[in-house]
């Protein structure tokens, strides 16, 4: 009823419900028909279909059947909030009014450019897209396109590959994704390549017969077959870290102990003795810090490098000891030494953390790689690891 109400101006066909007693009814003065029936009294004509029901997916899969498609002439609308009320669905409306603004004004600066939307919350997703973004180019059949992300970080990363993007707020992106879902990738050229923001798309398929991240992201989300090594990346020299602050070459460490995608974080105590060793050992310690809110470990050198020299660093510097986060996707084809810690927990079901997420069942780094799961009993075997890679 709320939806039909604001959709005043638009003409509203039928109301339709799988009980066959609520047929012949008005509903907000609509008329109500069995939906099977309708369906195939009307197959292959020019309707859009409003799902906001909490049956949504078997109701799209049953209109799909009669040849209607998601996104292109049905659009899931329900929100799973229980305390759903006016206020929230107005809400809801003003966002979507406020991403077809935002889209609009893309449209003035890029007419015709498809649009792709990288709405990441961190920079391993965004990574991912950029090794496969020439074949994403190429199955779109697209020669001119725009590149939407939501932080600098992610902007960075997509420099990486020599793609410029633009970068939107992520709550301001949300809003512009609600109105391209409504109004239809097709009608909008445009394409959002996040698997939280696309109908039955990865997440449904999270921890299935082992399947890994990469795995997953690069056949459901960005639609590409075959994987590929990551290519060559744009840098630019890094000597001058060495030089101005007195590291040593081939016998740096750089620890990364910050993830923010990641809650079980190993004790700073237990990243202090990791530096007491390496030290003791002859290398210089560096901690990578974001500029504002992190600290780098005791006895260590804070650092900010940016994506654009972190590879040619690390591979000058010879060591990273990191927290599992997308640093180590950005980092993963250095052939400097690599310790990578990953939380001692299940996610997906009876998927562990590990097991999704390493780097070496992903594909992206096998060689002077040690990946360990971090738990509390575990700080003898990672100080062993330490020791083994690096001083021995």
């Amino acid at each position: 009823r709320h939806i039909i109400g604001m959709l005043q101006g638009y003409q509203i066909a039928v109301v339709l419900d799988n009980d066959p007693q609520k047929a012949g009814q008005l509903w907000a003065g609509v008329p109500v028909h069995q939906t099977d029936e309708f369906l195939k009294a009307h197959s292959g004509e020019n309707y859009k279909f409003i799902v906001p029901t909490r049956s949504y997916r078997a109701i799209c899969e049953q209109l799909n059947y009669y040849g209607y498609e998601i996104h292109k002439q049905v659009f899931a609308t329900y929100c799973r909030n229980e305390y759903f009320t006016e206020s929230l669905l107005e809400q809801k409306i003003n966002h979507i009014a406020e991403g077809k603004q935002l889209y609009d004004k893309l449209r003035e600066v890029y007419p015709t450019e498809k649009m792709y939307i990288c709405l990441h919350p961190g920079t391993g997703d965004v990574f991912l897209s950029g090794i496969y973004w020439e074949d994403i180019l190429k199955n779109d059949h697209v020669t001119s396109f725009v590149a939407v992300t939501t932080s600098q970080a992610c902007k960075k990363v997509l420099e990486l590959f020599g793609i410029n993007a633009i970068v939107i707020p992520g709550d301001v992106a949300g809003r512009l994704v609600y109105f391209l879902k409504l109004a239809g990738v097709d009608c909008t050229n445009a394409r959002v390549l996040n698997d939280d923001h696309y109908y039955l798309v990865g997440r449904d398929f999270q921890g299935y017969k082992c399947l890994d991240f990469h795995t997953l992201f690069r056949r459901m989300v960005l639609g590409v077959k075959d994987a590929r090594s990551i290519p060559q990346l744009m840098q630019t020299n890094a000597d001058h870290w060495f030089s101005s602050l007195g590291l040593i070459k081939n016998k740096t460490v750089l620890l990364a102990p910050y993830a923010k995608s990641v809650d079980t974080i190993i004790p700073n105590e237990m990243w202090e003795q990791i530096a007491e060793q390496l030290i003791s050992c002859g290398y210089t310690v560096c901690t990578n810090v974001a500029p504002k809110g992190e600290t780098p470990i005791r006895g260590t050198i804070g650092i900010t490098i940016p994506y654009h020299e972190l590879l040619d660093f690390l591979d000058k510097a010879g060591g990273l000891i990191a927290m599992r986060s997308g640093l180590c996707d950005v980092v993963a084809g250095t052939k400097a030494k690599k310790i990578i810690f990953y939380p001692d927990r299940n996610v997906y079901g009876n998927r562990s953390f590990y097991s999704y997420f390493s780097l070496e069942k992903m594909g992206l780094a096998k060689e002077n790689l040690t990946e360990l799961e971090f738990h509390s009993a575990s700080q003898d075997e990672l100080m062993e690891a330490v020791l083994q890679m690096f001083c021995k």
